[in-house]
Parts: C-alpha cells; sequence; structure tokens
C-alpha cells in the first residue's frame, strides 16, 4: 500500500513552502508518494483589509 500525503502551503515570504520542501523531502525519501500545493486564492490583504501584516509589522 502507497501512502500519499498532500502538503498545502501558503507564503507571502517563502519560508513556509521551504518547510513544506522538508516535509515533503522526509516523506518521500520513506517511499511516500507527495504532492506540494500552494494555496489557492487571494492573499491575506485582501480577506483581511490589511490588517495583518500591519499587526506583524
Amino acid at each position: 500500500m502507497t501512502v500519499k500525503i498532500a502538503v498545502i502551503w501558503d507564503s507571502g515570504t517563502g519560508t513556509p513552502h521551504a518547510f513544506a520542501q522538508v516535509v515533503a523531502g522526509g516523506a518521500a525519501s520513506a517511499g511516500t508518494r507527495m504532492r506540494l500545493r500552494p494555496v489557492a486564492g487571494p492573499p491575506p490583504d485582501r480577506v483581511t483589509g490589511g490588517s495583518a501584516r500591519k499587526k506583524n509589522s
């Protein structure tokens, strides 16, 4: 039986994508079928009206 894992990530800076690649590499080396997928949708500013970045800045 083949294990399948999807790593779904969202990144404005690239760091979550890098973590997703590390997870996928580890799982793939154990014989797991992997898929990396970015989140499809509007950027966070369009959802929050920009308040998320202002709080974290």
